[in-house]
């Protein structure tokens, strides 16, 4: 158990002993003579502690003292804590019995049953946790605003797209998620990430029409989905709509800029499908003055040199990296310099290139920016702090 939480539990074992201390004085009945705390109450935090027989120390933290309004929230923390500890059955245990007291206020009955939730969701119960937060949102619970974030989350793990769109939906007006006059909120954001979710899975079905719509909700959701407008593109691409896919594609500069390094091969691709070299070469000078990333400037390297040849595309490169050096970059100058260089130059090249590869293996291409998750593939939702939308390009020397 980590430290902190311990210090927390035992902060709160003294506080209320301390206010059962204080109601012995006034009301004896509630605790035996002679005593203001049950010995049973200090065992089972001994038996927690100790990481020790979890039956045991759920039975006697039970048996420690009633359920009241004044020791409700230990309950809920004690039982919060088993969770999180990965004792869900004990958690379970704590909370079951909290409902099986009918003296509880309703809030405090919602309180206990939004733990409850949590405790199935965790076991991997999630038509139990759906049961009671739907049970919750139907008798319109003070905390059905909670219940229904929860009822999200777990449409989210079972991968039920459209039941958390909808969800979404009854938490926040359609008119404010998809406001233009505001940044989207996280769960607006997450909403259009579902939308992308669904999208994806009618493009396996080629119901394209539906795919369509649904990007164009995903937009609506959140103007600034740049994975809605790299779908829409791809789209348009395999449809042989390059003017289309140039326009969607460049959009995403205004939507999130370090992503033109997912969206600028596409671009390039497209300029050549038009056999318009020239405007590709034009338009990535443009974008790289506004976005020095290595991506574009590797791009348009490569365009300068089917247009120009290699001479002018290595005195491009060279000044380039006089002025902002990367690792992508300098590997690109090696094998533009090992193209043409003379033998004795070869086995230097090489085994430069090969210092710069192995520096490169294991850097990461990805960082999510609320957690500092990184890795060398793009998740749309973090692996590790499971936000939507928080990955993103590594910039700098190791990175753009």
């Amino acid at each position: 158990m980590p430290d902190f939480l311990l210090l927390i539990l035992l902060v709160v074992a003294i506080f209320v002993g301390w206010l059962l201390g204080r109601k012995h004085k006034n009301t004896p009945h509630n605790l035996p003579s002679g005593s203001t705390i049950p010995t049973s109450y200090y065992r089972s935090l001994n038996l927690i502690i100790s990481d020790s027989d979890s039956d045991e120390a759920v039975d006697s933290f039970i048996e420690a003292f009633e359920v009241t309004s004044t020791t409700l929230p230990t309950h809920l923390s004690m039982g919060d804590l088993l969770r999180n500890r990965g004792d869900v059955d004990g958690a379970i245990r704590i909370h079951q019995n909290l409902l099986a007291r009918p003296s509880l206020m309703k809030r405090e009955q919602d309180e206990a049953h939004l733990a409850l939730a949590k405790d199935y969701a965790q076991a991997g119960l999630l038509d139990r946790a759906e049961s009671l937060l739907g049970d919750m949102i139907d008798k319109q619970s003070e905390l059905s605003t909670t219940a229904l974030n929860q009822l999200v989350s777990i449409y989210q793990e079972q991968r039920d797209w459209q039941l958390a769109i909808d969800t979404g939906l009854k938490l926040t007006p359609r008119r404010l998620l998809r406001s233009k006059q505001t940044q989207a909120t996280p769960l607006a954001v997450a909403m259009g990430h579902y939308c992308c979710e669904l999208a994806e899975q009618k493009i396996a079905e080629n119901e394209w029409r539906k795919v369509r719509a649904l990007l164009k909700q995903a937009l609506e959701f959140d103007r600034n989905s740049v994975r809605a407008s790299l779908i829409w593109g791809r789209l348009d691409i395999n449809a042989g709509r390059y003017s289309q896919a140039i326009k969607i594609l460049a959009s995403i500069e205004n939507q999130e800029p370090l992503f033109m390094n997912e969206a600028i091969s596409m671009i390039a691709h497209c300029y050549q499908q038009l056999d318009d070299v020239n405007g590709f070469i034009v338009y990535a000078e443009t974008l790289l003055q506004r976005r020095p990333l290595t991506s574009v400037l590797i791009e348009l390297v490569w365009a300068i040199q089917s247009r120009d040849g290699e001479e002018q595309a290595e005195k491009l490169l060279v000044h380039a990296m006089m002025e902002r050096p990367t690792l992508h970059g300098l590997v690109q100058l090696v094998d533009l310099h090992q193209s043409h260089a003379s033998d004795s130059e070869l086995p230097n090249l090489a085994l430069l290139k090969g210092l710069l590869d192995s520096l490169l293996a294991n850097k990461p291409l990805y960082r999510c920016r609320e957690c500092g998750f990184s890795g060398q593939q793009l998740h749309w939702l973090c692996p590790s702090c499971k936000g939507w939308g928080v990955v993103a390009p590594v910039i700098g020397v190791e990175g753009q």
